[in-house]
């Protein structure tokens, strides 16, 4: 289990969990055109953010998916090199997809296809995954499920921060409280100046 790593500026950064493909569900590809092939990659325990702020990460996974996709095809004698390119990512904190495309040609493209089910369950490329996302000093959190990130959140209401309504309300009640206080010490005085007779003591 890897261990909470020190960035530069001394934030301490929990490891995100594994992360997880579900090949034969969430792995969708298909001929977009005679030239190119589109897929759409679901990954689980996979923080979304942390692939659409820093694209170096969704190109090591693109480059990972790409190089063994070609390593398959050399098993299967076809010399042709294909580019894997991640085009677009979307999801959440607990899952990312990557929309990806594939040059390729008609001819090839079936092969293709298989092929790139089969570098899908490959474990390299989960763990390249798993090691693209992992936080760095740029994240605001160090957990890639949704429910950590939620109980993150402060509890305390002094801690997370009045909104602008509790804010007025307080100003309000504290206003009225110091009015009070100071409309008791003004009948305090009158009623001790009739008391006396009208003389100040």
């Amino acid at each position: 289990m890897k261990q909470p790593t020190t960035t530069k500026s001394g934030k301490i950064l929990k490891p995100s969990k594994p992360s997880t493909v579900d090949c034969d569900n969430d792995h969708k590809v298909t001929a977009k055109d005679d030239k190119t092939l589109s897929g759409v990659l679901v990954v689980k325990s996979c923080h979304a953010s942390r692939f659409a702020r820093k694209p170096s990460r969704c190109n090591n996974v693109g480059d990972k998916l790409g190089s063994l996709l070609n390593d398959n095809l050399a098993k299967l004698g076809i010399k042709d090199k294909f580019n894997v390119k991640i085009v677009k990512t979307a999801g959440t904190n607990s899952q990312t997809e990557f929309h990806y495309e594939c040059p390729c040609e008609k001819a090839r493209q079936q092969q293709v296809i298989n092929s790139l089910k089969d570098a899908c369950k490959q474990k390299d490329f989960t763990d390249t995954c798993t090691k693209e996302n992992q936080p760095d000093d740029d994240d605001s959190s160090s957990e890639s499920d949704e429910t950590t990130a939620k109980s993150a959140v402060p509890h305390s209401s002094a801690e997370a921060g009045q909104t602008g309504e509790q804010k007025c309300f307080f100003f309000k009640f504290n206003y009225l409280l110091e009015t009070c206080i100071e409309m008791e010490v003004q009948v305090k005085v009158y009623y001790n100046i009739e008391r006396s007779g009208g003389k100040v003591s």
